[in-house]
């Protein structure tokens, strides 16, 4: 990747160095860490055409669009889809979150846990906006959550964790 603006660099200008080679990668490691699960046919039929298109692509907000909108429908989601590019926000990392999140008319903003580190209350309070701080559901022994919440949605889907629940 190349980064114009160094670690500030926006997702929408972020540039792929080695588009073939990157495309390369992605297949092997899809293919490496997924063949041997239940829904990889077909997970990797609906990321064919993505993977296919990788080296006509300079920049990674296209993949990264591409591949949510696969994800998405192989997880059954008939949702809406909106670009923060396309939204008129404030720059500073809570404000623009707040603000997103008030564009889109959301009441409610689900905080993981790595923002949890940086967020500022403040700027969702301006805008009626409740935050919830996400953790490890209850239920889920700690062990376990630890093993498991590096998974990717894409294992989760030819694991069948999520495509069974849609079919």
């Amino acid at each position: 990747m190349h980064l114009p603006s160094g670690w500030s660099t926006r997702i929408r200008d972020a540039e792929l160095v080695e588009p073939e080679r990157c495309q390369r990668r992605v297949e092997g490691m899809l293919a490496q860490h997924l063949s041997r699960t239940p829904h990889w046919p077909s997970l990797k039929a609906a990321l064919a055409p993505l993977i296919e298109s990788i080296p006509t692509s300079k920049y990674l907000h296209e993949i990264a669009e591409h591949l949510t909108r696969v994800l998405l429908e192989q997880a059954g989601w008939r949702g809406e889809i909106t670009r923060s590019s396309d939204l008129v926000v404030r720059q500073v990392r809570s404000s623009r979150l707040a603000d997103l999140a008030e564009r889109v008319g959301a009441d409610v903003y689900l905080c993981g846990t790595g923002g949890a580190k940086y967020l500022s209350e403040a700027p969702f309070a301006e805008h009626g906006i409740q935050v919830e701080y996400f953790d490890r559901p209850k239920r889920i022994d700690p062990a376990t959550w630890e093993a498991t919440r590096r998974l990717s949605a894409a294992r989760a889907l030819a694991v069948g964790d999520v495509a069974a629940e849609h079919q």
